[in-house]
């Protein structure tokens, strides 16, 4: 499977009254047709069979996307919510889960609406974050895991 990796470095804004140029670094590049192109073509799951035997409900799916690991796990059974820093991948992630309890969030400034017995954050950290925002991150979910919870961190950019 060939990985394509799309990246928006900067959004130009043009104040056409000051015709001043005003650059603004977005918080998520997962938007419009790059939502669109991960939500058609990034459906394969096949680290589930390597993080299943680790994961009990409730489950967090941090970073979750269009649903890729999140709608495989609910068809399996176990009760997930998701949450994505971008509201439209969280958009893409409904269609595939309209039951799921689904928001938008960055990882760094999650605050979820219960704890959860494991979270799975896969291939998220280091994506339009910095190092520090990635440390608060792996805080945060810590601090969202019932006692004795299980965090399933997978990512080759830590």
């Amino acid at each position: 499977m060939q990985t394509f990796a799309w990246k928006i470095l900067v959004t130009v804004i043009v104040r056409l009254h000051t015709k001043e140029w005003v650059v603004h670094a977005p918080s998520t590049w997962h938007h419009g047709l790059v939502a669109d192109y991960w939500a058609t073509v990034n459906l394969d799951a096949p680290e589930l069979d390597l993080y299943r035997k680790h994961l009990r409900s409730p489950v967090l799916d941090a970073g979750c996307g269009a649903g890729r690991l999140l709608a495989p796990l609910r068809i399996q059974g176990l009760d997930v919510d998701g949450c994505d820093a971008s509201a439209d991948m969280i958009e893409r992630c409904r269609r595939r889960a309209p039951d799921a309890t689904l928001w938008v969030s960055a990882l760094h400034d999650l605050d979820p609406p219960r704890r959860y017995a494991a979270i799975v954050c896969s291939g998220v950290l280091g994506l339009g974050t910095t190092r520090e925002q990635d440390i608060r991150a792996v805080t945060q979910l810590h601090d969202a895991l019932l006692p004795g919870g299980t965090l399933v961190l997978d990512d080759t950019r830590i």
